[in-house]
């Protein structure tokens, strides 16, 4: 259940910090600290300054004020986007996560659970460079190595893979940031079991003995799963693996380019051997897989796995309203039969399922943003020798008719 939007407080600036794949300091990944008030505001980043120095600037110290008003952000557009859509948001889930349902009195409700004025962090979020061995359609290029050199290849975007490249020497700070005694650590990606530099940060990390006492969330495609990575994780006290998937079968292999929905599968089986770890999915809603996401459901109803469905935010041709108006009343039509008991493992099933209906009697399609969905398509597949009526034969009649 989504807060009441009248109440903006976030726990996120009092007790978490993440670093970006180009070394960027920041609260959490779905801020945009470029868009705030705040006079003079410089971005942090890894390479010229260290968490401490973040962590008691005047920038953070604005924010936290800012909540403890209840004042509403700028930067913080993407989650009031999905709450005013009636959506979970990064910063309900993190309310809710770090025990952080306050509803007034922020002040003395943060100094009852002991995170008003903390001297580092407890939670870092790290996403150091960019480096996937998938190129997903979602994503950028700084969010995959391989997609970005698809996309600049294409004329997307002109990116170059230097500024995602870790050097030792910012490697040693986030190294040392490690050494404070964290709560919670969060890895993402790019691929971060793909990551030779994350790897070795977790062995450090049980090396010497702080792995025991930190609870470990992975954001994972799940292709990539071996016996040093299942031995290093048994080390840790808690871990949360949540698998980014988008459909089953030859869906998730078109949208998650090119994995191989076999060895996936072996992967997921592999960490449910894991005795400390929760597995969840996670699933961008968009119009390549609205069509198939009661089959998604179904198999995360098998595998026992929670499911949350984002709608997603950017890139614009890909969102999930963007199609004719008979592919959305079959989806809507798919995801209004899913069984209730199986919504009940589900989050945002019914708001997705009512925004559909909305747009269904109300909306209607734009034209030129449909033509750029269509175009993109056939050049990424141009790009890579696949055709999507190979994976999605019902999107592919309507894109090619």
């Amino acid at each position: 259940m989504v807060e009441s939007n009248k109440k903006h407080f976030c726990i996120r600036p009092f007790n978490s910090g993440r670093i970006g794949p180009r070394g960027e300091i920041d609260i959490c990944c779905a801020i945009k600290s470029s868009k705030t008030k705040f006079k003079d505001f410089k971005p942090f980043n890894i390479k010229n300054t260290d968490i401490k120095t973040w962590w008691n600037s005047d920038y953070l110290k604005y924010v936290r004020q800012s909540f403890l008003n209840d004042r509403k952000l700028p930067e913080c557009s993407q989650c009031w986007k999905y709450e005013e859509l009636g959506l979970s948001s990064d910063r309900t889930r993190a309310n809710i996560d770090h025990k952080a349902i306050f509803q007034n009195k922020y002040e003395t409700n943060l100094k009852r659970i002991k995170k008003y004025d903390l001297d580092f962090p407890e939670f870092m979020e790290l996403q150091i460079t960019n480096l996937c061995n998938l190129k997903c359609q979602m994503c950028g290029g700084s969010e995959s190595s391989r997609l970005l050199v698809e996309n600049n290849a294409l004329g997307f975007e002109n990116l170059k893979q230097k500024d995602y490249d870790l050097d030792e020497e910012h490697y040693k700070k986030i190294k040392d940031m490690v050494k404070h005694d964290l709560n919670m650590l969060s890895l993402l990606g790019g691929e971060p079991l793909f990551n030779k530099k994350v790897i070795k940060l977790l062995s450090l990390l049980v090396e010497n003995g702080k792995s025991k006492n930190i609870k470990l969330h992975i954001t994972t495609n799940g292709t990539i799963c071996n016996d040093d990575i299942l031995q290093i994780l048994k080390q840790f006290k808690d871990i949360r693996l949540m698998l980014s998937m988008e459909g089953v079968e030859k869906c998730n292999e078109y949208m998650r380019f090119p994995s191989n929905w076999d060895e996936l599968r072996k992967n997921i089986l592999k960490f449910k051997t894991l005795d400390n770890t929760y597995i969840y999915i996670n699933s961008v809603v968009q119009n390549l897989n609205i069509l198939y996401l009661d089959k998604l459901i179904d198999f995360s109803n098998d595998n026992n796995f929670y499911i949350n469905l984002d709608p997603i935010i950017k890139p614009d041709y890909l969102n999930m309203l963007n199609l004719p108006k008979e592919l959305l009343e079959e989806a809507h039509s798919r995801l209004s039969n899913v069984e209730e008991e199986k919504i009940i493992h589900s989050e945002n099933v019914k708001r997705i399922v009512a925004i559909l209906e909305t747009h269904i009697r109300e909306g209607a399609l734009d034209k030129n943003k449909y033509q750029e969905f269509v175009s993109m398509i056939k050049k990424r597949d141009n790009y890579r020798k696949v055709h999507i009526k190979d994976y999605m034969p019902e999107l592919a009649e309507v894109i090619y008719k």
